[in-house]
């Protein structure tokens, strides 16, 4: 991969809603990751997220973003 392959995308804070995920799960990697962070964290972030309250709280919309961001990487 040459830098000019690489994006770099720095969403903040409020771009998150329900449907944030929704293509996830069709990447290869997306449940290999998904364990990790459950794993690490001790909770499952994307679970949590379908309750709209919890989902903009910083905890769990923090992770999506990173999940997000790693699973989209792999690919």
């Amino acid at each position: 991969m040459t830098n000019s392959n690489l994006a770099l995308v720095f969403p903040g804070q409020g771009p998150q809603g329900p449907d944030l995920l929704r293509l996830l799960p069709e990447l290869p990697t997306y449940r290999e990751r998904l364990g990790e962070m459950c794993d690490s964290v001790g909770f499952d972030p994307v679970r949590d997220a379908q309750n709209d309250q919890l989902l903009h709280e910083n905890r769990i919309s923090s992770l999506l973003m990173v999940l997000s961001g790693v699973v989209c990487l792999d690919a």
